[in-house]
């Protein structure tokens, strides 16, 4: 899932809104995105936003990333129904995107459970924040009860998607036994994952 940065984002709302080729919405979302690894914005929002319109849910999560940059053309409230949108298709990264804004109350009211629900989603979809996101919450018992099985699955999930926090969360819950038995060997394997992946807290637990 492309992650953007500010600059190019921004610059993609000066994009002439010219007609698209006849293309497919998966062809007009991957030429966009390709437009975008090559820092060149030609009408990448205009057909992202064709993209959107005919339904393909990757295109209505990258168009809800660009409503939710901060810049001067930042509408929140129209991020998120583009996420809502893209998650109704069934896509990971809009349930996670939907789930950021539910949980921080921007574009919608801060609704904690909700976030949940969606981040249950994106995780069962294979968004790796999703998951870490999803544990947090399992964790700390934000957006229902506290369910520590649940999270240690959501956290080993992540991990194993390379997440550096939630390789450290995986360590320190196998270190104490919580939401599973205690096990010194996964612990000390997950911290050193997390400090592989520069996460400077992990390393002095190895």
């Amino acid at each position: 899932m492309v992650r953007l940065f500010y600059l190019i984002v921004i610059s993609l709302f000066f994009s002439p809104f010219l007609i698209s080729h006849a293309q497919s919405p998966q062809q007009l979302y991957e030429n966009a995105e390709a437009r975008i690894a090559a820092n060149d914005p030609t009408n990448v929002l205009r057909d992202v936003t064709t993209s959107c319109d005919q339904n393909y849910g990757p295109a209505c999560d990258l168009l809800g990333q660009m409503y939710s940059i901060e810049s001067s053309v930042q509408d929140y409230a129209k991020a998120y129904g583009l996420f809502v949108k893209g998650c109704n298709l069934g896509d990971p990264g809009a349930c996670e995107g939907k789930g950021n804004m539910e949980f921080d109350g921007k574009g919608t009211a801060k609704n904690e459970p909700a976030a949940r629900q969606s981040y249950i989603k994106a995780c069962n979809g294979g968004d790796t924040l999703g998951c870490y996101y999803l544990g947090t919450m399992q964790y700390n018992g934000q957006g229902g009860g506290t369910d520590l099985a649940s999270a240690r699955r959501s956290f080993e999930t992540a991990c194993t998607a390379r997440n550096a926090k939630s390789c450290e969360y995986v360590g320190w819950m196998a270190l104490k036994g919580e939401g599973g038995p205690i096990d010194f060997s996964k612990a000390k394997v997950a911290y050193q994952t997390s400090c592989d992946l520069e996460n400077p807290g992990a390393c002095n637990m190895r």
